[in-house]
């Protein structure tokens, strides 16, 4: 499936005259989403309390605890400053001993909220100055039992919704403000039947609908930390979604998980939660994910990752200011900076990549004349994006096709002819997926998923998006109908599932922007793009080459046994075990599809052309070289590379492509 190009980028980029254009911007972010990189401004000795914190929209740090029954927050006024005060808690009155707080703030208004007397009640208190002031406690609903979770998120409009648990039920209750009025008594949610206990709860506003990240056990006694969404005109009001999995540990295990937090930016979310391991290794660690970038709280989240050791009363973010994000503890403040981004073109002399089957990879060279890089710009783990194209627009103007982020991996720095230089690896997504590992072991039943969910899902654990192309080069449809069991077992990397689980179903992936996108191979799949010939996209040389092709394939599985032959080819035979086939009929079609990828990856031509910014792995092309014997034979881009270096005499800009049959 080609990228789509303007019409006078396709006429530059076959002309005499041309004129490159790469540019590359650098950012804090991997996938779209924003990297957090978490670092101590503050550290103080103190014992486990009950927590919350906010950011007020002053910039105000805002953290409350409840220790041993006395209401206490500490106010900073300018918490990136050097001489920030982080340590200053004053007290606002006295609560229930043990019992939860929640604190949440936008626009002028900060609310907070407590539980006194005998824990069974809620009260707030309102301040409009960030927490430099409050009003008296107003007590807003009262339960029949101890309140053992709270969370407070603000809406736009200034309404507001308390979330609440009462003793150690599976119910959450809400309660919403409305027009400055708070209804008269708590609404039980929907889920409750999915959960067997809740530990915790903490909640947001995306600017559409209220969004949790609740702790607890399942209907199996599993632990879990979920994401739900209460509807606030996103979905429709008061509604709520299905629960989403966070994070998850098997019920035979020692883990809970406890102290949930949730951030919005971007339309990204962030959680952590304190994960405990009571075993006969006990801990206690603050974990982090993050759903992919725009995909919504109810999408695929990335696997948990730890943080920090779990300090007592667990993290709990803050918010975002212009550039950094919040976050504390009872004894610590974190920040992490927000939103870097650069534009590294100008720098720019050389660039490679290469991509193929399950690999996609790339190595740039900066020229560093300033003595300003790498700094932030080429930070391990940052994204380098790259448009690729030409100045084909009006006066010069540049217009792109092809683009594709990449992940750096490796930075060196170095010096030639008195000249500072900078060379960085980056990687795609499959190396993401391979550097990827399970931590433990994980399953999934054939009924669990299907093959197109499945994929999503490994993929989203390691922060990648996996999408699927449409047609004409939508996969088969099986690739969204049929399921598949599959156990990750600990240690094995996502490149490796993502690959056992694509094993005869017809389809490949390509590495486009940031994604994997999922495509199928037809048989007779019209060419793309023209090479060579009157009208075409020039070819500069032309490299043929014969294998022996597979012409026999045995699968054998489950009580499936099945072969494929090609008459036509020499009769080498490979050997496969596959226990996923469902039927005969499917094990016989898994082993002709199987040989016709092993057909096709089998290189045919290779090409060298002036860059072309449309095509992309697995596209068909027309070639035509006539010295070559080829007449616009159709030939499929099994391994596509790109060379770029600037000098003094201009750049080399050329695409690489290993061809193979067309099945």
């Amino acid at each position: 499936m080609p990228v789509a190009l303007s019409s006078s980028l396709i006429a530059h980029q076959a002309g005499r005259r041309r004129q490159p254009m790469v540019s590359v911007a650098a950012s804090s972010t991997r996938g779209g989403a924003e990297i957090l990189r978490w670092e101590e401004r503050h550290s103080d000795a103190a014992v486990a309390a009950p927590f919350a914190a906010a950011l007020a929209t002053s910039g105000t740090l805002l953290r409350v605890r409840n220790a041993a029954g006395s209401l206490e927050v500490a106010r900073t006024t300018s918490p990136e400053s050097a001489g920030a005060v982080f340590d200053a808690w004053s007290a606002l009155g006295t609560v229930a001993a043990g019992t939860p707080v929640a604190v949440a703030s936008r626009s002028a208004e900060t609310v907070l909220v407590s539980c006194p007397a005998d824990g069974a009640a809620i009260e707030v208190r309102i301040s409009a100055d960030d927490g430099a002031t409050w009003s008296a406690p107003a007590g807003i609903v009262t339960e029949s039992a101890a309140i053992g979770a709270v969370a407070l998120a603000l809406s736009p409009t200034g309404d507001a919704c308390l979330f609440y648990v009462v003793g150690a039920g599976t119910g959450i209750k809400r309660l919403r403000r409305s027009g400055g009025a708070w209804a008269a008594a708590g609404t039980a949610w929907t889920n409750a039947p999915l959960v067997a206990s809740i530990t915790g709860i903490a909640a947001c506003h995306d600017g559409a609908d209220y969004v949790l990240v609740v702790t607890g056990t399942d209907a199996d006694a599993a632990p879990r930390a979920w994401s739900v969404r209460m509807g606030d005109g996103g979905i429709p009001a008061d509604a709520w979604s299905g629960l989403t999995v966070v994070a998850d540990a098997d019920a035979a295990s020692t883990v809970a998980f406890w102290e949930p937090s949730v951030l919005e930016y971007g339309g990204d979310f962030h959680a952590a939660v304190t994960r405990e391991e009571a075993g006969h290794v006990p801990s206690r660690t603050t974990i982090s994910m993050h759903t992919l970038h725009l995909a919504g709280s109810d999408s695929a989240w990335t696997e948990p990752a730890p943080i920090r050791d779990a300090a007592a009363g667990g993290l709990a973010f803050a918010g975002t200011s212009s550039n950094r994000a919040w976050a504390g503890s009872v004894a610590q403040v974190y920040g992490a900076a927000m939103g870097m981004q650069a534009d590294l073109t100008a720098s720019l002399v050389s660039l490679a990549w290469v991509m193929a089957a399950g690999a996609s990879r790339a190595e740039f060279e900066f020229d560093d004349r300033a003595g300003v890089l790498p700094g932030e710009a080429l930070a391990v783990g940052n994204t380098l994006a790259v448009d690729h194209g030409y100045r084909s627009g009006a006066e010069g103007a540049a217009e792109y096709g092809l683009s594709l982020d990449f992940v750096v991996s490796e930075v060196t720095l170095g010096s030639r002819d008195g000249r500072r230089h900078v060379r960085v690896r980056a990687d795609g997504p499959w190396e993401e997926l391979a550097r990827w590992r399970s931590m433990d072991s994980w399953q999934a039943a054939a009924d669990d998923y299907t093959r197109d969910t499945l994929f999503a899902r490994l993929a989203a654990k390691a922060g990648v998006t996996a999408i699927a192309r449409g047609a004409p080069v939508a996969p088969p449809a099986g690739w969204s109908t049929s399921g598949m069991a599959l156990v990750l077992a600990p240690g094995e990397s996502g490149a490796a599932a993502l690959r056992r689980l694509m094993l005869g179903a017809g389809v490949a992936a390509l590495h486009t922007g940031s994604a994997l996108a999922v495509r199928g191979l037809p048989d007779g799949e019209s060419a793309a793009w023209d090479l060579g010939g009157a009208g075409g996209h020039p070819l500069s040389t032309i490299t043929l080459e014969n294998h022996a092709p597979a012409g026999w394939l045995r699968l054998q599985g489950d009580g499936r046994y099945a072969e494929a032959f090609d008459g036509a080819a020499e009769s080498t035979g490979r050997a496969l075990h596959d226990m996923t086939a469902a039927s005969d009929a499917d094990a016989t079609a898994r082993a002709e599809a199987l040989l016709r990828h092993a057909s096709t990856a089998i290189p045919h031509a290779r090409m060298v052309l002036p860059f072309h910014a449309g095509i992309e792995l697995w596209d068909v092309v027309s070639a035509t070289a006539a010295g070559a014997g080829f007449s616009g034979e159709p030939l499929r881009v099994t391994e596509l590379a790109m060379r770029y270096r600037r000098g003094p005499g201009g750049a080399r800009y050329d695409t690489l492509l290993t061809l193979g049959g067309v099945q």
